[in-house]
């Protein structure tokens, strides 16, 4: 009798553990999706003010920064539009459960392209010099 009640206590205890444990889960899932959804929020203005500029560019609107042309000027704003709205999808990605269907190359790329590119512009101002 003693056996099958102290039997039961530790299944209780085990299952006291693995809903706390899922509880800690739950938890760093739900600040991992409220990180994610905040990148994208931050990222959601630079990508307006980026097609504002190129509208008002086309339109006479805006000026063109110093040293560009109307057509570099809208070309270059329009790559960062693209860049922007890459990182709004894929952090929607990381928060959706959608993006588990998503290619991790995608991800991969767009991880290691701001680290491969500071490395490049460092080697460039060590060896050439700015």
């Amino acid at each position: 009798m003693i056996r099958g009640l102290r039997g039961r206590r530790n299944a209780a205890v085990a299952l006291r553990d693995t809903v706390a444990e899922g509880h800690r889960t739950d938890r760093w899932e739900r600040m991992g999706r409220l990180a994610a959804y905040g990148g994208s929020a931050a990222m959601a203005p630079y990508a307006v003010i980026k097609v504002s500029w190129v509208i008002g560019s086309l339109l006479g609107l805006a000026p063109v920064g110093a040293g560009f042309g109307l057509a570099e000027w809208v070309a270059l704003n329009t790559v960062t539009v693209g860049m922007a709205v890459i990182g709004i999808t894929l952090g929607l990605a990381l928060a959706q459960p959608w993006g588990m269907r998503l290619p991790g190359v995608p991800l991969l790329f767009c991880a290691w392209v701001d680290p491969l590119y500071r490395a490049a512009v460092r080697y460039r101002r060590l060896r050439f010099g700015s």
